[in-house]
């Protein structure tokens, strides 16, 4: 039971012949789902660390209003599946957008990516990925 592109069980969001990468969130990986050939993850939103936010948004007639929506924040898990002595890049593209990359090498075989990065390749100061409902 899979879509076009396979069985649900061997399709991943993110993989490589020398590393995987896994969405987490509270720690725990997130589930995948195959549908019509393309993988997704979703959030139900009742993570311990969700919360909910004050967003201001305009409705298809422009009338401006203020809306608590839920905010589930994850990370993204970058390992080497094997030590090849080679250093890589690893790349994180969220919306299309490059949002962090840094080097797996034997030093540092997993990564974890809180958000997008301040600084390409540099811990620290990230404004953190989160699942959130969509604006109308």
């Amino acid at each position: 039971s899979g879509g076009e592109g396979g069985p649900a069980h061997t399709q991943k969001m993110l993989v490589g012949d020398r590393w995987e990468a896994h969405v987490l969130v509270d720690g725990v990986k997130v589930e995948e789902h195959v549908q019509s050939g393309q993988t997704y993850i979703e959030s139900a939103f009742n993570a311990a660390s969700t919360k909910e936010v004050v967003v201001r948004e305009a409705d298809p007639w422009g009338d401006v209003y203020d809306q608590m929506k839920p905010f589930t924040p994850f990370t993204v898990r970058v390992a080497q599946l094997y030590d090849d002595g080679q250093p890589y890049w690893a790349c994180v593209y969220m919306d299309g957008s490059l949002a962090q990359r840094k080097v797996l090498d034997s030093r540092t075989p997993v990564v974890i990516y809180p958000g997008f990065a301040e600084r390409m390749g540099y811990t620290g100061g990230e404004r953190e990925f989160n699942f959130s409902i969509p604006p109308p």
